[in-house]
Parts: C-alpha cells; structure tokens; sequence
C-alpha cells in the first residue's frame, strides 16, 4: 500500500460524509450589517441561483471590503409553475449570503434576448429605461453581468440589457463593470478570482436542493481540483456540469465514480452516456 491509496479513499469517503448532510438547514453565516452609504456591488442574474453560482467576487466584496451586495432577479425563469417556488428559493439564498434583493417586475422580465432587442424594439427599450432607472437610483460602485457570448440565450440578452441601460446612465454615473461567466467561457479572460473555502461552502450551502453546479475551467487538473472540492459540499441528487471541454475518458470515469450525483458533460470531444434527467431542473 502506498500513500496515494489513504488519499483517494479520504476523498471517497467525502462522498458517504455528504449523503448524511442535512440539506437546506444550514444556518446562515455571521455577518456585519454595511453602513447605509457603503459602496454596492450589483449582480444581475439571468435567473434565479445564478447568484449562488457567480456571485463569488459580490461575496467578497461584500465580506472583505464592507460593501452592500444587491442582486438584481432579471427573470424568474421560463417556467411560469416553478416562478413562485424559485422566488422562494430566491429569497432564501439571498438572505443567507446577506444580499439584498431587488426585482424587476413581480414576475421577472420577459423576452429577455436578443431578437427581442432587434425584432421588438418598444418593448426593449422599456426594459432598458427600467434597468437604467436601478443605475441611477442605486449608483452602484461595481456591476456583475453576463459576457456577450455567454452561450444561454437570456444570458446573451442580460447582457445587452445592462449594456444598452449603461449607455442611457448619462454622463455623471460612473462604475466598474465586470463581464463574468455564467455559463459559457470567455474568449478571452483577463480574470479569475478566488473563493476561499468558507465562501465557497456558503454559497454552495445557499443553493435550493438539488442543486446544480456548473464548472467552466480549463480541462484536465483544474477541473480535477475544482471536483474534489466541490465534493466535500454536494449530495445525493445534485448535479455537476463540466464545460470544460473534457476528454471522454475522464468523463465516463467520473460520471462511474459520482454515482450519487447526476454527472453532465456539455463540451466532451466524444458524447458521454446518456443520464437519467428525472431530478434534473431545467
């Protein structure tokens, strides 16, 4: 026996660790309340959990620099059932990562792509004179959205969304923004920010069960890594969804070893076997 064999079964046993958590009872972490003139930083999600999924730069700013973090619910998602659970769940992970939450419309935005900003100019424009309405009124110091090739198609429209309302600020607003990935990689990053192990922890423990993780680093070690961790706070029925442009072997490996969780690969060179979607959310 040599070293190595202790250090995969500590992984493994992570796994049994994770079945036995109870799920969604964590208490929400200690945090200091940031004066009322802190500076913001404004994440707009596509939709809900994506605030979980991104929001680790917000997390920190808020937690290490004493800003006030304020999510921005572009849309409640596509499927009118599950809008008033994932207004829920909205809430619920907002008030344990201390963000405040704004809406945009009761039931979110509509139509938020962009063939609607080319085909339907009117009800763009509304749209934009409201997200640029926020700007104003919240001033924020550091903005979070979507990249322009963000693959999903709000994702895209988010994005031109918040571009076109910075536009229309006027000349005295003035903010850092920040082109994040959501779901599809950057052509060109010029960024990676690190999560602690804390904050990666509360923001994995803010997700509504089952949870889906989307993992978009480069192929190979990185993802091997990023695995690992994430392992030590996912159960049974959540899911793992690596962009990263995988090679299939590694695929079918861990999709063997991750039984109790859906494995997803959407950029293997090969496909990989087919899942059961059955507690998959879409």
């Amino acid at each position: 026996m040599h070293p190595y064999h202790a250090y995969v079964r500590q992984f493994a046993s992570l796994r049994t660790l994770g079945a036995h958590l109870p799920q969604g009872q964590a208490s929400p972490p200690s945090r200091p309340v940031p004066s009322a003139d802190a500076p913001q930083v404004m994440l707009f999600s596509p939709h809900p959990d994506d605030e979980c999924i991104i929001g680790a730069l917000a997390l920190r700013l808020v937690r290490e620099s004493g800003y006030r973090g304020v999510n921005v619910a572009v849309t409640l998602g596509s499927n009118v059932a599950r809008r008033v659970g994932r207004l829920a769940e909205l809430r619920h992970a907002c008030a344990f990562l201390g963000f405040e939450l704004v809406q945009t419309a009761p039931d979110g935005l509509e139509r938020v792509h962009r063939t609607t900003r080319e085909q339907e100019p009117a009800a763009w424009a509304a749209m934009v004179r409201g997200i640029a309405a926020l700007l104003r009124e919240r001033r924020p110091r550091v903005i979070l959205f979507p990249h322009d090739r963000d693959w999903n198609s709000t994702h895209v429209g988010v994005h031109w969304l918040v571009a076109d309302a910075l536009h229309t600020a006027g000349p005295d607003f003035e903010c850092f923004t920040v082109e994040t990935e959501f779901w599809g990689q950057c052509d060109d990053p010029n960024a990676m920010v690190e999560v602690s192990e804390t904050d990666l922890a509360d923001l994995v423990a803010a997700l509504d069960q089952p949870r889906t993780v989307w993992i978009m680093v480069p192929a190979g070690d990185a993802t091997e890594a990023q695995i690992n961790e994430l392992l030590e706070h996912l159960e049974p029925g959540d899911t793992i969804v690596d962009g990263g442009n995988t090679n299939f072997h590694d695929d079918v490996r861990r999709h063997a070893a991750l039984a109790a969780l859906d494995w997803f690969s959407t950029r293997a060179r090969q496909p990989v076997c087919t899942l059961d979607l059955r507690h998959r959310r879409v």
